[in-house]
């Protein structure tokens, strides 16, 4: 049966202490795409704002995609979400990156994930309702495809994060299956075959979750055919405090889990 997933992750840590994070995952199921885009924006000040819309059809341009009410290209991001919208640039520090690829092969399946963006400057603009708000930090974004079938992923443990101080970032992979555990980590455009996470410290909870719930998972009924047959997968993401190199580094982290 043809089956395959394409999501694209994407966040910024704001200097003023707020964390943006898009989220864009299109599923396609005997070839017809279905697809969305959420938003969330953690203020400073601990408020939470959230939204979400469909993406049409994902179509190729001739510098990446574009969906319904955004685009997708390689230093540029905008999209609309009703309440949520916003244009963002990322300007790279270092180039694309991947831990290890593809990250794991079943038969003539495979998952594959790259860090497009492992570490970059951002500017842009965040757009909630009448409100214009400046976006300034450090961003990241990257970019998984698989074909497996949701069965495959039964048993599977997932731990990812990633760091930015002043002058460095890290991004760390942790992926425990049937077939065995593939990790490490990238560090200043370096690679490693360890994970290798940083202290990180004051956790707080930003998703504790069933995938199927997440607002980039409202996708119709398949998205409960999906979860079932996966094991009803659970997600935990987390902020935190980190260190790296002795420089005080924001973190954001998750663990998911399929039954």
């Amino acid at each position: 049966m043809p089956f395959s997933v394409e999501k694209w992750y994407l966040d910024t840590f704001l200097t003023d202490g707020s964390l943006l994070i898009l989220s864009i995952g299109e599923v396609r199921l005997l070839r017809v795409p279905v697809g969305r885009l959420s938003v969330e924006w953690h203020a400073a000040d601990g408020t939470v704002q959230r939204g979400s819309a469909p993406l049409g059809r994902l179509e190729p341009t001739a510098h990446g995609f574009k969906f319904q009410g955004g685009v997708l290209e390689p230093d540029r991001v905008r999209w609309q979400t009703g309440p949520l919208a916003g244009e963002l640039r990322f300007l790279p520090r270092y180039p694309p990156a991947s831990l290890c690829e593809p990250v794991i092969r079943i038969g003539s399946r495979q998952l594959s994930w790259v860090m497009d963006i492992p570490d970059a400057v951002v500017q842009g603009e965040l757009r909630l309702h009448d409100r214009i708000v400046p976006v300034r930090g450090r961003g990241y974004r990257d970019h998984v495809t698989a074909d497996l079938y949701p069965t495959q992923m039964r048993g599977w443990e997932l731990r990812w994060g990633r760091a930015a101080s002043e002058s460095h970032a890290t991004a760390w992979l942790e992926l425990r299956t049937p077939h065995g555990t593939v990790e490490g980590t990238w560090h200043d455009g370096s690679t490693g075959l360890r994970c290798v996470p940083p202290p990180l410290r004051d956790e707080r909870v930003l998703v504790d979750s069933l995938v199927a719930d997440l607002p980039v998972m409202r996708i119709g009924p398949v998205r409960t055919l999906l979860s079932s047959l996966a094991g009803h997968p659970l997600q935990r993401r987390f902020a935190a405090a980190a260190t790296l190199d002795d420089e005080p580094a924001r973190a954001v982290h998750e663990i998911v889990r399929w039954g």
